[in-house]
């Protein structure tokens, strides 16, 4: 792959990442393993990051101390103060997160095409960074939640098909508090359902690359889905 470069010579960090101010993180961390905890949250390209680790590194070594700058420096600190629209999902926070399929169409993923709505999209078929609009964690007090703090809502409406929408969150805090009822989803492992439990109803494939709740039925394929995890996610 051809990395493009600035008059310096040295990549061009801030096409490949999510914001500018990732990079200017990485002079910052401690080590190279926090460094690269931090890029493969912010960039889908993995040709950039050890480019990216070797010139941080040089910077850091050269012009920065970091105890000076008084930073606390890792991806989680990022996530929260450097760019804190965006949420940091992490395994004690969240029991899956990742980009998830249909088991009836492997290339159809959940994708939220606006702020407001869910519907499908082919997926990404490669690594999914911490700001893309496939990335959706489900919480440990039980709701599906986006990074920018939008979770999967029925609205209380129970007709067959009827949308499922994105709304400001019940709850903030993906441990304490509890969503209200059409903000409650689980993932059956078993079933592979994405479960509304207060109406056992499920997240359903639909014509035209649509989403609808509908009643929950084992022999619907329709129904069943593969959470595909983020690649930072754990680690």
């Amino acid at each position: 792959a051809v990395v493009s470069t600035q008059s310096t010579g040295r990549p061009d960090f801030v096409s490949n990442l999510v914001a500018e101010s990732v990079g200017e993180l990485l002079n910052f961390c401690s080590d190279d393993s926090s460094r690269e905890k931090l890029l493969v949250k912010a960039t889908n390209q993995p040709v950039y990051r050890q480019l990216i680790l070797n010139y941080s590194r040089e910077i850091r070594e050269e012009q920065f101390d970091p105890a000076a700058m008084g930073c606390h420096s890792n991806y989680t600190w990022w996530t929260e103060s450097v760019h804190e629209e965006y949420l940091s999902f992490e395994p004690d926070q969240f029991t899956h997160a990742g980009e998830i399929s249909s088991v009836m169409d492997a290339n159809t993923c959940i994708d939220l095409v606006d702020p407001w709505h869910v519907e499908l999209y082919s997926c990404r078929g490669e690594p999914i960074s911490i700001a893309d609009n496939h990335l959706l964690g489900f919480t440990q007090n039980g709701a599906i939640m986006t990074t920018t703090y939008k979770c999967f809502d029925t609205v209380y409406r129970t007709e067959n098909g009827s949308a499922v929408s994105l709304w400001e969150c019940h709850t903030r805090d993906p441990v304490y508090g509890a969503p209200g009822e059409s903000q409650q989803f689980e993932f059956d492992e078993r079933n592979q359902w994405i479960h509304n439990p207060p109406t056992h109803r499920c997240v359903t494939m639909l014509e035209g690359f649509k989403v609808g709740m509908m009643p929950c039925e084992e022999e619907r394929v329709d129904q069943r889905w593969v959470i595909k995890p983020a690649p930072w996610f754990g680690i």
